[in-house]
């Protein structure tokens, strides 16, 4: 398990049919333990910048999140729930609001 200073804050998400990452909201520390565990070993892949020009580090994995997305002009990301290797990749119909 990663140290407190190693959890994610955060997430940058490439939702389906968007060309460009956009962050989540800040993760509640349960969630960000989960997904600390379940990236500890993905390779870092490159540095890299939201459109609002946030750094973030990209990681080679698998990984797949369930969001909620809100719907105002800044439209918000918040991570639900993770899906990690452990876990199967639920089959869900196109446009279900996965993100990954």
């Amino acid at each position: 398990m990663p140290v407190d200073d190693e959890l994610p804050f955060g997430l940058a998400l490439l939702p389906a049919a968007e060309s460009r990452p956009r962050r989540s909201a800040p993760l509640d520390a349960a969630l960000a333990a989960r997904l600390g565990g379940l990236l500890a070993d993905a390779p870092a892949t490159g540095k890299h910048r939201t459109e609002e020009g946030e750094t973030y580090t990209a990681l080679g994995t698998d990984l797949v999140v369930e969001v909620l997305a809100g719907t105002s002009r800044h439209a918000t990301l918040n991570v639900a729930r993770a899906r990690g290797a452990a876990s199967p990749r639920p089959a869900g119909p196109p446009g279900s609001g996965r993100a990954g």
